[in-house]
């Protein structure tokens, strides 16, 4: 073979070496990057699924303060009852007076702040009936303890809403029952023993 065509086939060597690892270094290439794309898509997936799940707790725990802070509301109004029970109206008016307070500052919380305009005219409503003597003040108390937790109900999540804080009527005392004029009680007949039989003798 002639030095030229050593030379061509030397130089046709070389080409095709360099165009196989040209193709190859480009395969490669592609590879990593859609490998680097697909880690990047997944890293994505995984970064919206915690942050979704991060939004969820946060919602979770502002209901679950919402409702602590209707707890909280709860407890004050029942301390309202309390004090009513004991027919000392004057306290009554002033505990109504720190709840009014607190509703407008915002310590039972924002939620129940927004809602000021629906509880506050229950409490108005409350202490008029006691400055009148009036233990009907009870019933705007309730109305407003169930308002209360008709907000709470309008944030919660379905099903999530625990059904010991609905509140409940105070209990009033069972009266004790009035004889009606004119009739007396008529006592039951005493009821007479049955004998026992006794055996026939044969």
């Amino acid at each position: 073979m002639s030095g030229l065509g050593r030379a061509l086939l030397a130089l046709g060597l070389l080409v095709i070496t360099n165009l196989g690892t040209f193709g190859y270094a480009t395969w490669r290439c592609r590879q990593e990057m859609q490998g680097q794309q697909r880690l990047l898509a997944e890293a994505q997936q995984k970064q919206q699924a915690a942050e979704a799940e991060t939004a969820a707790l946060q919602q979770r725990l502002d209901r679950l303060k919402v409702w602590g802070e209707f707890i909280e509301l709860q407890q004050d109004v029942n301390g309202v009852h309390a004090i009513i029970n004991q027919l000392n109206f004057g306290n009554a008016i002033q505990a109504i007076d720190r709840i009014a307070q607190r509703l407008q500052l915002g310590q039972y919380g924002q939620v129940f702040q927004q809602h000021r305009p629906e509880l506050l005219p229950l409490l108005d409503r409350a202490k008029q009936a006691l400055r009148n003597t009036d233990a009907g003040a009870r019933n705007a108390l309730v109305e407003l303890d169930q308002r209360a937790f008709a907000i709470l109900a309008g944030v919660s999540a379905p099903g999530e809403l625990p059904g010991a804080l609905a509140p409940t009527a105070p209990l009033a005392p069972t009266p004790a029952p009035t004889p009606t004029p004119g009739i007396e009680a008529t006592p039951l007949p005493a009821v007479s023993p049955v004998p026992t039989p006794k055996p026939a003798v044969i």
